[in-house]
């Protein structure tokens, strides 16, 4: 059982109060019964948010609880594609396994390569292993130090055991505002049309503040829900 996990017993003991108060100031009860993460790769920065129903029990804008500093860089712009080549992926992901006996402290797992991954990336050698976990050390991870895995750690842990679905996670290679797109699908015009499909992500979520449900055709390619998929 990973809450009884002696190493996460003890981060519970010394963080408990301190990630009770986050979600406090935030104006959201804990432990959160859905949770959504965000990255950023150029702003190394990783943001929590999660629901908080409107008087009539329907859906509202999602809270932004937290945003932790990614604490150390791998690769560069543009998605993971195969082992070896240090990216940090790009693309919807979500959480699918916990590490309380990480090397790096605590860390939990993306499902890298996902179902666009396994048509786009490498077929032999796609990589694996890509973690959110503490430290500053990575070869295509996103570590937030020690500190800051601890309260992510927990926090998805509580979730989950509080009825959650899998911790979706988002990760961009920039904050996709129009000047910023522009500039960058510019100078990494390589990258272009595949951020063009991450776009309609990044703004369906800045307009509605509600995770979008995103699916995946049969070429590979990032669609909302809302859109035909081949």
């Amino acid at each position: 059982m990973i809450h009884a996990n002696e190493r996460v017993a003890e981060v519970r003991k010394q963080r408990s109060v301190e990630l009770q108060e986050i979600f406090a100031n935030a104006g959201v009860s804990y432990p959160p019964n859905a949770m959504f993460l965000r990255a950023f790769k150029d702003e190394q920065e990783l943001e929590l948010w999660v629901p908080k129903l409107a008087d009539d029990g329907q859906a509202s804008p999602w809270i932004k609880v937290h945003t932790w500093k990614v604490t150390g860089r791998s690769g560069g712009p543009g998605p993971k594609r195969r082992e070896g080549d240090y990216q940090v992926p790009e693309g919807v992901y979500v959480i699918d396994r916990y590490n309380p006996n990480s090397n790096f402290h605590l860390s939990l797992g993306l499902n890298y390569p996902n179902a666009s991954d396994k048509v786009r990336s490498d077929p032999r050698l796609p990589g694996s292993d890509i973690f959110i976990h503490g430290g500053s050390a990575t070869v295509g991870c996103l570590p937030l130090g020690d500190d800051g895995v601890e309260l992510l750690f927990l926090t998805a842990l509580d979730a989950k055991t509080n009825g959650a679905a899998p911790v979706r996670v988002h990760i961009f290679p920039f904050r996709m505002e129009p000047g910023s797109f522009a500039e960058w699908t510019r100078k990494y015009a390589i990258h272009a049309e595949f951020w063009t499909e991450l776009l309609p992500v990044y703004q369906e979520f800045e307009k509605s503040k509600i995770p979008p449900r995103v699916n995946v055709t049969s070429e590979g390619a990032y669609q909302l829900a809302s859109e035909q998929v081949k």
